[in-house]
């Protein structure tokens, strides 16, 4: 027999049944809704969606907050999943350098709008990027040099930040020498 036919409009077992189907499917598709709050923590290796504000400042950004992974000044899109496995991050007493690779369902444009806006409100000053297939964004924050890759592919969008330490004196391209 089909399922049609099993269930009988008027039986009670065939109501409670189609009832119990419904209360699952509504508590699967609220378990993945975007409002749900996971990942709160801010420990290393973790995601933090607290922006780096001041107590009593309020965010007047609308949607998702961003998330704040291993850098504490650099916002990540909510749309955004960090790989751990291609991330990496060098960290000392007095400074943190890395890599975070990151990936999502999200519009290659949109990301890139998002972090020239977001980064500016960290104090990050834009120096130079790319753009179309691929772009790239550089950005300086004091002694420090973070580059963001945004690439497509068919299915999702790849995320690279780099963040390193700018080298003194380095002003550029004729002061630096590699082996020739």
């Amino acid at each position: 027999m089909i399922f049609s036919e099993k269930l009988k409009v008027g039986s009670r077992s065939g109501l409670s049944l189609l009832l119990l189907l419904i209360l699952a499917f509504c508590l699967v598709a609220c378990s993945h809704a975007p409002w749900s709050n996971e990942n709160t923590a801010s420990s290393p290796g973790t995601v933090s969606s607290t922006p780096n504000t001041k107590a009593g400042e309020n965010s007047s950004t609308s949607g998702p907050l961003p998330r704040y992974y291993d850098f504490e000044d650099i916002p990540v899109p909510y749309e955004l999943n960090i790989d751990k496995d291609e991330s990496f991050i060098y960290q000392t007493s007095n400074f943190k350098a890395g890599v975070l690779v990151l990936s999502g369902r999200v519009d290659p444009s949109s990301v890139v709008s998002f972090f020239s806006v977001t980064l500016p409100r960290e104090n990050w000053k834009l120096l130079g990027g790319f753009r179309y297939h691929r772009s790239i964004m550089v950005f300086e924050k004091g002694n420090r040099i973070c580059l963001i890759n945004v690439k497509e592919s068919p299915l999702k969008t790849y995320v690279e930040i780099y963040v390193a330490p700018r080298v003194n004196g380095f002003h550029g391209a004729g002061e630096y020498k590699l082996n020739n």
